[in-house]
């Protein structure tokens, strides 16, 4: 039985987050890119206790949508108008440090992933992957911040099999032994 904390959504689970009875995963999108944009979309929203609370089309809205929603992940572009999806890390980061970042990008280079990494980007997709890079990085990130935010008084049960250590072995005393 979970504490009365698990049970009034004060913690999450994990995949899939419609489990006993948690809140949905807040997704945030930010790229220039209508056809990026809609193609997150379906995707996102495809997906078992994920929704898409916003979409900005520059980094400067997603820094202020980030602010208002207070998503749980935010996907960013790298090469957006305004302000890049480092800076707008940066930005989002600074007013809360909590929140996940990928970082959903075109670009290659490792200077990137290395700025990106230095604000505090939690992954870095490249647009060419195979969108299960895309989704498995983002199941990490959400049961990462999940596990992490569980109160004290949580534990999480499961009914699978547990490796529990042999009995210590007797010892036996031996006459004559101190």
């Amino acid at each position: 039985m979970l504490p009365s904390a698990c049970v009034a959504n004060e913690c999450r689970i994990g995949a899939p987050w419609a489990l006993l009875g948690t809140t949905i995963a807040k997704i945030l999108i930010a790229d220039d890119s209508a056809v990026i944009r809609n193609l997150l979309r379906a995707l996102l929203t495809g997906h078992p206790g994920w929704e898409v609370c916003g979409e900005a089309v520059d980094g400067w809205q997603a820094t202020s949508m980030a602010r208002q929603l207070k998503p749980d992940l935010v996907i960013l572009d790298f090469a957006m108008p305004v302000l890049d999806g480092v800076h707008a890390a940066a930005e989002i980061l600074g007013a809360n440090p909590q929140t996940p970042i990928v970082l959903y990008t075109q670009y290659t280079g490792e200077k990137v992933a290395l700025e990106a990494r230095k604000v505090g980007v939690r992954a870095v997709v490249l647009k060419g992957e195979n969108v299960n890079v895309l989704l498995k990085s983002i199941e990490d990130l959400l049961s990462e911040k999940s596990q992490a935010s569980l109160p004290p008084d949580c534990s999480i049960s499961t009914d699978a099999p547990r490796k529990t250590e042999p009995p210590p072995k007797k010892l036996i005393k031996r006459s004559g032994a101190p």
